[in-house]
């Protein structure tokens, strides 16, 4: 790689921070990885992530043992041995729905600070999903009022939304569909180019635009990809009103039409982590700031919060009244392939089944702990999965781990007599007997009455 911009420095070793600093060590830069928390640090330091993200920590543990990304708590070591930052610092939503930029506006006077004395021209790029406006009106502001400079003489500030699945963020990260460079400025926008053209190669698309457009592209993206969820969720809604309708195949012959593709259409729970509740949100809330009555994405928040009383009503439906029984909820994670339990709906489900008076016990491959400190002992922590299905009334599978594809009817018979299977995501390889009564959200051969 050629060029000062090899060495970069990354503020905030969370999902995003993290996952990208080991990302871009393992395609040949020097990164400087910076976190407030002396405990992450100290954690990475040792060659592991601090949170569950399929691959991470063994790029981790490679990156930090060839000395590609060295850990630190300090911003100004960072910045004094870059030339490039990535601003990666959590946007967590407020009481309100609005996006909290605390932490975003807090380091960028850090950095200003940082940048104070130096006489080195460096550039910042904004990574964090912020509000249309805030990487202008916050930021920039910020590092100006901070350092007494002035953004393009002494500094460049771009925006370069990411774009990570959880749970699919290595593999992201290292083949991105798509590279947005937001900036006004071309110096700015030749050093960032470079570094990203060096680091993917020229196969990779690079998008060039301005810094509010860029921002208001991971909010769309975000927004339209819950809205797909929300949409299919309520035709799954529907069918589970009319016997026999389906809506796997209903997804599948959708999914074919070009203009509609088949991502983001299987119907189940809702959507939950760390991204689209608050994108979209965060989003709704923005709009009202500009005097916009944000009907459809309010309709696609809507929808996604009362999915989980659409569970609540399957377990009704086959299991009658509620309290006292014992129910086995399965998979506390938003989604498989993390422990990260940030928004999950099975955390609204296990909430109105306590209200219900059930006894709940979980399981989880990855998630026990996580979800162990919101409930503390008002559920049960089964150690195994056999121990989660003996002599229980219920089973509600929630997330789709590969974990529970072993569970069948036989199986079941071994631990408990008589059980209803609610599956969320029809995956569960259950067939309906006399004694087990199987319902799946959009594929339930009866009709469901109102509760």
């Amino acid at each position: 790689m050629s060029g000062l911009t090899h060495k970069v420095s990354i503020i905030g070793m969370g999902f995003v921070g993290l996952t990208t600093a080991a990302v871009f060590a393992k395609k040949g830069a020097l990164v400087y990885g910076v976190d407030s928390d002396e405990n992450k640090i100290d954690i990475i330091r040792k060659g592991r992530a601090p949170f569950f993200e399929p691959k991470l920590d063994a790029l981790v543990k490679r990156a930090v043992a060839q000395k590609r990304l060295v850990p630190t708590s300090s911003i100004a070591e960072a910045i004094d041995n870059s030339d490039l930052t990535f601003i990666c610092v959590g946007t967590p939503m407020n009481s309100d729905g609005s996006v909290n930029l605390d932490y975003v506006a807090r380091v960028s006077l850090q950095i200003g600070q940082v940048i104070k004395d130096s006489r080195k021209y460096h550039v910042f790029c904004v990574k964090s999903t912020v509000p249309p406006g805030t990487t202008g009106n916050v930021v920039t502001k910020n590092i100006e009022a901070g350092s007494n400079k002035q953004r393009s003489t002494d500094f460049g500030i771009a925006m370069t939304p990411e774009f990570l699945r959880e749970g699919s963020a290595v593999e992201d990260s290292l083949n991105p569909h798509i590279i947005v460079i937001g900036t006004g400025d071309k110096k700015v926008d030749s050093r960032v180019h470079s570094f990203f053209r060096n680091l993917y190669g020229p196969r990779t698309k690079i998008l060039k635009t301005n810094i509010v457009t860029a921002e208001l592209i991971k909010y769309s993206n975000n927004s339209f990809l819950a809205t797909k969820i929300s949409f299919i969720n309520t035709i799954a809604n529907v069918c589970n009103k009319i016997p026999g309708a389906d809506v796997d195949i209903i997804a599948g012959a959708i999914g074919t039409d070009p203009r509609i593709g088949s991502q983001f259409l299987s119907a189940g729970p809702g959507y939950g982590g760390s991204c689209f509740p608050k994108d979209v949100s965060g989003f709704i809330q923005f709009c009202k700031t500009l005097g916009l009555d944000p009907t459809l994405l309010e309709a696609t928040d809507r929808v996604n919060k009362l999915q989980a009383q659409a569970v609540i009503d399957l377990v009704k439906h086959g299991l009658g009244p509620i309290s006292g029984k014992s129910i086995t909820v399965l998979g506390t994670s938003f989604k498989k392939n993390t422990d990260d339990i940030r928004e999950s709906v099975s955390i609204r489900v296990i909430d109105k089944l306590l209200e219900l008076g059930a006894i709940v016990r979980i399981h989880d491959p990855m998630a026990m702990d996580n979800t162990r400190t919101v409930f503390g002992n008002k559920i049960e922590y089964p150690a195994s999965l056999a121990n989660a299905l003996k002599n229980t009334d219920c089973v509600v599978l929630m997330t789709d781990w590969d974990d529970y594809r072993v569970i069948t009817e036989k199986m079941i018979r071994k631990f408990t007599s008589k059980c209803a299977v609610i599956d969320t995501k029809r995956f569960l390889q259950v067939k309906e007997t006399a004694d087990i009564k199987y319902l799946a959200i959009g594929k339930t051969k009866a009709t469901l009455s109102s509760h």
